[in-house]
């Protein structure tokens, strides 16, 4: 028999967003309809901050709900008003929303509009966290809680859909000959993804410096590397064999994605995003550096990924691998997309997030 939740839940969503938060927002809220948790959802005008609390103080005002649900770090100001009426308040947490607010508001590029508005985010993150009335907030990774310094929180890993592993293995089909060519032409191609997001992590400088090293101590093979920043807008070649290029369209972002022979994760904590996984289905090989602080806080290691606690072991594990593609290649393929269908797939990571939601619906 299955149990349908019908009490009143709402999703207040943030109107403009970009690259993995969007994805993220919808995946979560198809993962709630699998559980047949039905919601209504409120998009806010987020072009500005005034605009955000009113938007939010009106719809709480006219709404009553058992459970709020909100995406974007914070909590804007409607969830005082549905916590004085009862409701339960979830909060997902993007990111590091420390890191960056903080590196928007030392940043001399910005306006100084924009690193106010990010002063002020910054404070409300800060006095909602220690006031309590967000009765749980929602991580991809313990760091990531720790870092806003909250005690009621639940792990919610970057996960995958059913419906995303079967996607993914017809895409795996279509985009094999591409594959097949990079092979038959002795060209290793390693490919990594940026972020929107102004993260803790391997950036533009980094990824140079790794690719100069390995070329310069390749034999027998050679090594193009591809970085999408879907910040800039005009292909940019930094050195022979290393391009830099601009947001691509989904259908060209996988077939590159699926034609590479290593994918290159640039955080620096335990977190793999949304595209490492999009990598892991495809059989793409996945390459980062987890420093040691971090390390035992991983639900993977050395054998489902390459995972090097710095930048010169690092390099010095790309090499083995490219010297020994042919058996690390297929292996490495065969693990981490195990992985993430066994240990990602939603049903996988669900339990103490939904055992959650649900208990705030019947409560």
């Amino acid at each position: 028999m299955r149990i349908h939740y019908n009490r009143k839940v709402y999703i207040v969503a943030p109107m403009i967003t970009r690259g993995g938060v969007t994805t993220w927002i919808n995946k979560v809220m198809q993962a709630l309809r699998i559980e047949n948790i039905s919601y209504n959802v409120s998009l806010i005008n987020n072009s500005s901050l005034l605009g955000l609390h009113l938007e939010d103080l009106l719809r709480s005002i006219q709404q009553c709900n058992s459970l709020v649900i909100y995406f974007g770090s914070i909590p804007s100001i409607g969830h005082l008003i549905d916590k004085m009426k009862g409701a339960r308040i979830v909060t997902f947490v993007s990111g590091h929303p420390v890191y960056e607010l903080l590196s928007v508001i030392k940043d001399n590029r910005y306006s100084l509009r924009t690193r106010i508005g990010a002063s002020a985010l910054l404070s409300h993150l800060k006095a909602f966290s220690r006031i309590h009335t967000v009765d749980m907030w929602v991580c991809h990774t313990l760091t990531a809680c720790e870092e806003i310094n909250v005690d009621r929180f639940v792990l919610l890993k970057q996960f995958v859909l059913p419906s995303e592993i079967e996607t993914f293995s017809k895409l795996r089909e279509k985009y094999d000959e591409d594959s097949k060519y990079n092979r038959e032409n002795q060209t290793v191609t390693i490919f990594s993804y940026m972020s929107y997001a102004d993260l803790p992590s391997l950036n533009i400088k980094h990824l140079r410096k790794i690719f100069n090293d390995i070329r310069k101590r390749v034999v027998n093979k050679s090594v193009r590397f591809i970085v999408e920043d879907p910040h800039i807008k005009e292909p940019i070649k930094l050195d022979i064999g290393f391009e830099v290029i601009g947001r691509m369209s989904r259908h060209e972002f996988y077939r590159t994605l699926a034609s590479s022979d290593l994918f290159i994760e640039i955080t620096l904590d335990e977190e793999l995003r949304l595209t490492s996984l999009d990598a892991g289905l495809l059989g793409i090989p996945i390459s980062k550096i987890t420093v040691n602080y971090f390390r035992d806080r991983r639900d993977f290691d050395e054998s489902i990924i390459i995972d090097s606690p710095n930048i010169k072991r690092f390099i010095d594990d790309i090499l083995e691998y490219i010297k020994n593609i042919d058996y690390y290649k297929p292996e490495y393929s065969k693990k981490v997309r195990e992985f993430i269908i066994t240990k990602r797939s939603w049903n996988a990571v669900k339990h103490p997030f939904i055992n959650i939601i649900k208990s705030y619906i019947k409560g």
